[in-house]
């Protein structure tokens, strides 16, 4: 799974493999073989690890200091919940790293900055939807149809788009994965 994100593959041989390889017994050999293959057919297509992942969600966030455990954890649910998403650093989000989303979350417990918000909202405006902390600030935008909302989440229409603001600061990365998988 990791390899199909940029992760590197580490291979580790365990006791019983690597005293097979150092005595060179066939069963060992041949299971080398069949790991090293594995490894090699992905070498060969180096071009893969490149490709943007195709997600229709994206957690803009810092992914550190005070927001490292909730937004760390919120991408470990979010994938449980077969929700896969593009991560995008605050300060790389641009008109391009959007395009083909549906959703942006931002889970962090800090207003963002002025560009980030401008960038969002204009997502926003051409269709997407944006799940943020209460911590985002005010919302433009007018309040969505009663049905449109849950307990969690008051939500505002904004051009084509809405906006998702959490009713309360809790900070609780299961829920909120498992609402936006909702929301989207």
């Amino acid at each position: 799974d990791s390899g199909a994100y940029g992760g590197r593959w580490v291979i580790s041989l365990d006791n019983q493999l690597a005293s097979g390889l150092s005595e060179r017994r066939p069963e060992a050999l041949d299971l080398w073989k069949k790991i090293a293959a594995a490894a090699g057919f992905f070498a060969q297509r180096k071009a893969w690890a490149s490709y943007t992942p195709i997600t229709v969600v994206g957690v803009a966030s810092d992914f550190s200091g005070p927001n490292e455990f909730f937004s760390h954890e919120l991408l470990n649910l979010l994938a449980r919940a077969g929700q896969n998403c593009r991560i995008l650093p605050k300060g790389t989000v641009t008109a391009s790293n959007l395009d083909g989303l549906r959703a942006v979350i931002y889970p962090d417990a800090q207003e963002p900055p002025p560009a980030l918000r401008k960038q969002i909202l204009s997502f926003v405006s051409a269709g997407g939807t944006l799940i943020a902390s209460p911590q985002w600030g005010t919302v433009p935008g007018v309040p969505a149809k009663p049905d449109d909302e849950g307990p969690a989440f008051s939500v505002r229409t904004l051009g084509k788009g809405r906006v998702a603001l959490a009713a309360a600061s809790a900070r609780d990365p299961y829920q909120w994965a498992n609402d936006s998988v909702v929301l989207v």
